[in-house]
């Protein structure tokens, strides 16, 4: 498989939790697709509606990955659009006083919106913290009492915790609050069910999945997606406008304007290919290469993750970007800061961390080259 993503014939590739590479033979269809474009939805001639055809098929694809409805799917450019589209829905529910739960492990694309709405409209976010290595599930409950909102990863891109959705979105739910789950770091691993979990809505992308820049999905339960307010104003999304608007049915409400047409149709196909792999011998792989890279990197560096295909550590005595560059120059892609999380990290007390995240396609030769190149950080920092 590793002959289908020629960039891990030049680099040692462990930067996937931002975003994995694409199959050669999928990039090449997609520079095809461009050659012969047509715009979805409206054209009547025969391209046109072939289009609008493929688009609809990928949302069914993305619909059967997760257990839902596809008129319960939103097509977007990314996660954070998805997380800003499913805040502007709900923007309007939310009064002042109103209490919004937010973990302190999400990513910023799940934390800001909610800190946004909090500023805006006068109510209280709410941060549940960390108890023996996963979410405080006790001081969520607590936190949860009347809120409005309950958002959650289900799986952290700094530490690897995979908190229990299920019995989040149970909480938020007996609580008469809207769950909102980002999958972006977890979709790319397993099939799961939004169903099961009950949640009102989810997101994530589709280039940590092997798929192309450009394309996001929302979940959103229909009735939630009914009731709420469009994100942009524009072409598709209604069927009549004069002094009241009367929106088109949804999906079609929140998805204003020309999608990424060829993205979305080679998504479909991306996620064939994960399924031909088998999502089972992903997840077993990705975790079986995960524990080996905790252990391999235990030895040289201090991790502060749980084994997960993320593993995040700090070289003492050396700064994240220098770790990242010295590897760089062995070829060794990882990624270095905050990652998009403050929250965690100011909990954490450290500014910045170093990242290595694997994927299928990952070798334990991959993992070697990395210990080895830990050591050599150490090395040259030891001569200063």
């Amino acid at each position: 498989m590793r002959e289908d993503f020629p960039l891990l014939k030049e680099v040692v590739y462990l930067d996937n939790a931002a975003t994995s590479q694409m199959p050669k033979h999928l990039a090449e269809e997609l520079g095809e697709l461009y050659k012969r474009k047509a715009n979805v939805a409206r054209g009547i001639y025969k391209l046109a509606e072939e289009r609008t055809l493929e688009v609809e098929e990928t949302r069914e694809k993305v619909a059967k990955h997760i257990e839902a409805e596809s008129s319960e799917i939103i097509f977007t450019k990314n996660s954070t659009e998805g997380s800003n589209l499913i805040m502007r829905s709900l923007f309007e529910e939310v009064k002042r006083g109103d209490k919004i739960v937010v973990s302190v492990l999400e990513h910023h694309s799940n934390f800001l919106p909610w800190w946004y709405l909090a500023q805006k409209r006068g109510a209280k976010l709410e941060v549940v913290g960390l108890e023996e290595g996963n979410l405080a599930m006790g001081e969520l409950e607590r936190k949860a009492k009347g809120a409005k909102i309950v958002a959650c990863t289900a799986a952290s891109n700094v530490l690897g915790i995979e908190p229990p959705v299920e019995e989040i979105c149970k909480i938020a739910r007996e609580e008469g609050a809207v769950s909102i789950i980002d999958c972006a770091q977890y979709a790319p691993f397993r099939k799961f069910s939004v169903k099961k979990w009950g949640c009102d809505f989810a997101f994530f992308s589709a280039h940590k999945m092997c798929g192309p820049f450009g394309v996001g999905v929302v979940y959103g339960a229909r009735e939630r997606l009914e009731k709420g307010t469009p994100f942009l104003y524009g072409s598709g999304m209604v069927v009549n406008i004069s002094k009241e608007a009367e929106w088109a049915e949804v999906p079609s409400k929140f998805e204003s304007g020309t999608p990424a047409i060829q993205e979305i149709i080679i998504f479909k196909k991306c996620l064939e290919y994960l399924e031909r792999i088998g999502w089972e011998k992903i997840e077993e792989s990705c975790r079986a290469l995960g524990e080996y890279t905790h252990k391999r990197v235990s030895e040289v560096a201090e991790v502060v993750s749980i084994p997960s295909h993320i593993t995040t550590f700090n070289v003492e005595g050396v700064h994240p970007h220098d770790v990242a560059a010295i590897l760089d120059s062995e070829k060794v892609c990882v990624r270095s800061g905050h990652h998009c999380a403050l929250p965690i990290h100011q909990y954490l007390g450290v500014d910045s961390t170093v990242r290595a995240s694997v994927y299928f396609y990952n070798s334990k030769e991959d993992i070697d080259k990395l210990a080895e190149g830990i050591e050599k950080v150490k090395k040259i920092f030891k001569a200063f």
